[in-house]
């Protein structure tokens, strides 16, 4: 009898150091996953910042080179001359502006971008161009600098739309409000 019970003590004492040492591996395996898994997450977070950096920064140049090119279009077409463009602004566009230097013969379509390091993206024009208040008069809008700045639902994210014209001497690029 003592020796069966010495068996059984022997048996149960041998399952308790197993059960033990199975939760022990299952603690070091569960903490070697997370030590790998933390520093993934991290990489992915860091990519999907990048990824709609580039992707909001691309979209600009798409919008900021096809002004320049239909701007530069109306002026060899001459006076007179319009269009209207549409174009699918993005979001996180601070501001939108025409500065022109005419005594330089300097003239460019500037964003600000509120991305992470607080991006400008600018288009320089070889032709001479103002930014309008309106798409019915023309009237410029311009700054003591130079600087022709569209009302912030110009550049608000959405589809908006453009009347880029001749007026002689330079070329206007007035929002256009949507009608009610």
């Amino acid at each position: 009898m003592k020796m069966r019970e010495k068996a059984f003590n022997l048996f149960f004492l041998l399952c308790k150091k197993k059960k033990s040492q199975i939760a022990l591996e299952l603690i070091l395996l569960m903490s070697l996953a997370m030590l790998l898994l933390l520093p993934s997450m991290s990489l992915f977070s860091n990519f999907v910042v990048e990824s709609s950096k580039e992707i909001v920064e691309t979209q600009i140049k798409q919008i900021g080179t096809s002004m320049i090119e239909q701007t530069q279009s109306m002026f060899y077409y001459g006076n007179g001359s319009a269009i209207v463009v549409e174009y699918k602004f993005p979001e996180r566009i601070k501001s939108m502006a025409i500065n022109s230097i005419s005594e330089n013969n300097f003239y460019e379509i500037a964003f600000e971008l509120d991305l992470p390091g607080d991006i400008s993206k600018s288009y320089v024009s070889k032709i001479p161009i103002a930014a309008a208040k309106n798409d019915k008069d023309g009237t410029i809008i311009n700054d003591d600098k130079g600087v022709g700045k569209f009302p912030e639902n110009a550049y608000a994210s959405g589809k908006k739309k453009f009347k880029i014209q001749n007026n002689g001497n330079y070329v206007t690029i007035a929002y256009i409000e949507p009608k009610d």
